[in-house]
C-alpha cells in the first residue's frame, strides 16, 4: 500500500506514524482535509494496517454509517463510544468505567475519525472526556492519537433550534482543540480525471468563489445542466426506465432540500414500476410520558426525517434505502441502497396462524444489496423494527413506530445523500438551498457534468435569474467562507486571550444606555435588564426593542471551551423569532437567547452587544463573518 501513495498522501501517513511514536507527554492530533476522490480513505486504510503490524489497536469511526462502512472494521462514532442521541452541553458517553466496553477502549492507541466536520463539537468533547477518564490522563483524548478527516465544503452538523451561520459554533474548528491539531490537505483528485472542468466548477461552488451575484449568493448553472419543464421531467431523465434493473437505475437519485418533496417524488416514480404494489402499515405508539392520552392515529401523517412512513408502499424491483445501521461490518448501514426481491408472507404464518401480531411482526421482505462488499450477505431479510422519533411528531410529542427500516430510494434529501456516489443525479429545488454546502454536496455526487441536472421552481427567482444572458440559470449557493479559512479561525481563537485593561468609555445614560446589553445564563437562571425588553407582542413572545439592536454587532464568548463567534445584522426570516422587532424594519440584529444558552458546554455564557465595533474589530483582524 505504501508504494501506491501519492506524495501528499505519503506526507500524511509518514507524519501519522511519526506522531504515534513521539513522546506521550503531548497531544497527538491530526486533521486531513480534502474533497471526495483525494484519497483520505486510502490514507486511513494504510495507517490502520501499519498500526496493526506494530500491535497498535486502532478504532475506525465516522459520523455517518455510509462513510464508516468504507473504513477497516468501521462503525459509527455513536456506536463505538456509546454517544447519546440527544445532544446537549452536559452530555457524557454512556460507558461505565469498569465495564468490558471500557476495558476495550483502554487498549486503543489510535482513533481514525472520518467526516468529523459533520460532528457536533459537544459530541467530540464527550469523547475527549471519556478517554481522559479511561486513560487517567489530562491530555486531549487521554493522550490517544486521533486522526480526523473531512471536507469543510460539505454540510455541517445539524443542531436542533439553530439556523444559519450559528451552526458554525458547533464545529470542532470552534474549540480550543483545533489549535493543537496538525492540519494536512489533499488536493490530487482521481475522480476529477473524468471531467476536470466539472470538478473545478464544483470546487469553486464549495469555496464560494464563483458567485455571479455575491450579495444574493447566486451562482450560474449552465443550460446543459438545467431541466426547465418540471420536476417529473427531471425524474424521467434520471430514471428513463425504472423497470430495468441495471446499474443506472440502482445507483441514481433525485435530491431535494426537504423531506416532504422526497416522499412525494418517491411515490411518483414507484407508480411507474409494472409489478403489483403492496402496502405495509406501521404500528405507532406515543412515547411521551406526560400522563396525557394521545391517539396513535394522529402519527399516521407524520414522517420525520430518518423514519420510514406509516404507509410504506413497495413493489418487487423497488429501490429502497436502509434507515438504520444493521451490520456496518457487512455494509448494511444507514444509507445502504437495496433492491426489493420478494415478499416472504409464508415465513411465519404457518407457525403463528392464531397470533395476528406475531404474524404482523415476522413478515419478511427479501432484498439484495445494490453495491455489495466482499463480505456482504447475498440476500438481506428485513422484518419490522421498533423505531423512535424523539421530540418529533404531532404537537412535538415523541412516538415509536413499528415498521420496516427502509424508505424508497428514488429521491432523498441532500443531507441523506452525503457520502454516496451516483450514476445520475437530479437536483429538485422547490425552495432554494438553505444551508452551507448543500449545493456542493448535491453536485459532487456524480463525476461528470453530463450526469447532473437541476430543476427549480421559478417563484423564488426573477425572470433574469431564470435565463441569465441566455447561457444558464442563477441559483442560490450558501457558503460560510470563514469555516473554510484556518487563518480566520486562528484569529478568533487568539482573541480569546484576556485583553489588557482599558479605560471605560463615557456613556450617555439617556441615549446609549441601551447599547450595551449583557446576559449571564446558567442552567437554572438568567438575568437581563427589564428595560431591554418590550411588552409581550401579539402572539405572546417577549420581543427585544428593535431600536436597541439596530446596527449592532453581537459577540458570543465561551470562556471554558474557547469559542468566539460574531454575528452581523441579518434579515428577520433567517433566524428563529424568539427576539423579534415590534415593527417591520430591515437589517435588525436578532438573537435567540434560548438557543445561545444551548450552544455552551459551560454553565455561563456572556453575551454582549456592542455598538459600532465592526470597523475596529476588522482592523484588529478579529474577522467578522459575512452577512448571511
Amino acid at each position: 500500500m505504501l508504494a501506491k501513495l501519492n506524495p501528499e498522501q505519503k506526507v500524511v501517513v509518514d507524519r501519522a506514524i511519526e506522531m504515534r511514536k513521539s513522546p506521550s507527554d503531548r497531544d497527538r492530533m491530526m486533521f486531513v482535509e480534502g474533497p471526495g476522490g483525494t484519497g483520505k480513505t486510502f490514507c486511513y486504510e494504510t495507517i490502520y494496517h501499519l498500526n496493526s503490524a506494530d500491535g497498535i489497536e486502532t478504532a475506525c469511526v465516522s459520523h455517518a454509517g455510509i462513510a464508516a462502512s468504507l473504513l477497516p472494521y468501521g462503525v459509527t462514532s455513536h456506536r463505538k463510544f456509546s454517544i447519546p442521541l440527544e445532544v446537549h452541553g452536559q452530555m457524557v458517553c454512556k460507558i461505565a468505567l469498569e465495564s468490558p466496553e471500557a476495558e476495550h477502549l483502554r487498549r486503543i492507541g489510535c482513533i481514525i475519525w472520518d467526516e468529523v466536520c459533520m460532528s457536533d463539537r459537544r459530541i467530540i468533547y464527550s469523547v475527549d472526556t471519556l478517554f481522559k477518564q479511561l486513560k487517567n490522563n489530562t491530555l486531549s483524548f487521554g493522550g490517544v492519537q486521533i486522526i480526523m478527516g473531512g471536507d469543510w465544503r460539505q454540510t455541517l452538523p445539524i443542531v436542533d433550534g439553530v439556523k444559519g451561520f450559528g451552526v458554525t459554533n458547533f464545529v470542532i474548528k470552534n474549540t480550543e482543540l483545533w489549535k493543537s491539531i496538525e492540519k494536512f490537505k489533499l488536493t490530487q483528485n482521481k475522480r476529477a480525471q473524468e471531467d476536470p472542468q466539472y470538478a473545478k466548477r464544483i470546487l469553486a461552488i464549495g469555496d464560494g468563489t464563483n458567485y455571479i451575484d455575491e450579495k444574493r449568493r447566486m451562482v450560474l448553472i449552465p443550460n446543459k445542466n438545467i431541466e426547465r419543464r418540471s420536476d417529473r421531467a427531471l425524474a424521467d431523465w434520471v430514471f428513463p426506465n425504472v423497470n430495468l434493473m441495471n446499474k443506472m437505475t440502482k445507483n441514481s437519485a433525485l435530491l431535494t432540500v426537504d423531506n416532504k418533496t422526497a416522499l412525494r417524488l418517491n411515490e411518483v416514480i414507484l407508480d411507474k414500476l409494472d409489478s403489483p404494489c403492496r402496502e405495509f402499515l406501521s404500528l405507532d405508539t406515543s412515547d411521551k410520558d406526560n400522563g396525557m392520552a394521545v391517539d396513535a392515529a394522529i402519527f399516521a401523517s407524520e414522517t420525520p426525517s430518518g423514519m420510514p412512513p406509516h404507509r410504506l408502499r413497495l413493489k418487487v424491483g423497488a429501490q429502497v434505502v436502509l434507515m438504520r445501521n444493521i451490520s456496518i461490518e457487512q455494509g448494511l448501514c444507514n444509507g445502504t441502497r437495496l433492491t426489493v426481491d420478494e415478499f416472504g408472507d409464508d415465513v411465519s404464518s404457518e407457525y403463528f396462524e392464531s397470533i395476528t401480531f406475531i404474524i404482523y411482526f415476522f413478515q419478511i421482505i427479501h432484498c439484495t444489496v445494490n453495491n455489495p462488499r466482499h463480505n456482504s450477505p447475498p440476500r438481506v431479510y428485513l422484518h419490522r423494527m421498533l423505531l423512535s422519533a424523539t421530540g418529533k411528531g404531532a404537537k412535538n410529542c415523541g412516538f415509536k413506530r413499528l415498521q420496516y427500516p427502509i424508505r424508497l430510494a428514488y429521491a432523498m434529501t441532500i443531507n441523506k445523500s452525503q457520502g454516496q456516489t451516483l450514476e445520475r443525479c437530479g437536483l429538485v429545488l422547490h425552495s432554494p438551498v438553505f444551508s452551507h454546502g448543500q449545493l456542493y454536496v448535491a453536485m459532487s455526487r456524480v463525476k461528470k457534468s453530463a450526469d447532473f441536472k437541476l430543476w427549480h421552481t421559478r417563484r423564488f427567482y426573477s425572470p433574469k435569474d431564470d435565463d441569465y444572458n441566455g447561457i444558464g440559470m442563477l441559483v442560490r449557493n450558501i457558503v460560510y467562507k470563514d469555516i473554510l479559512r484556518d487563518d480566520r479561525v486562528e484569529d478568533l481563537l487568539e482573541s480569546l486571550k484576556p485583553p489588557a485593561p482599558q479605560p471605560q468609555p463615557d456613556i450617555d445614560e439617556d441615549e446609549d444606555a441601551k447599547s450595551i446589553i449583557s446576559f449571564t445564563a446558567s442552567s437554572s437562571s438568567s438575568s437581563t435588564s427589564s428595560s431591554d425588553f418590550s411588552d409581550d407582542d401579539d402572539d405572546g413572545d417577549e420581543a427585544m426593542d428593535a431600536n436597541t439592536l439596530r446596527g449592532s454587532q453581537t459577540r458570543l464568548t465561551f470562556p471554558k471551551t474557547g469559542a468566539l463567534s460574531f454575528f452581523n445584522p441579518i434579515e428577520e426570516n433567517e433566524l428563529p423569532k424568539i427576539f423579534r422587532k415590534k415593527k417591520a424594519q430591515k437589517n435588525v440584529m436578532m438573537m435567540d437567547v434560548e438557543h445561545v444558552f444551548d450552544m455552551s458546554v459551560e454553565e455561563n455564557i456572556q453575551l454582549t452587544t456592542l455598538k459600532d465595533r465592526r470597523n475596529v474589530d476588522q482592523e484588529q483582524g478579529c474577522g467578522f463573518p459575512e452577512r448571511l
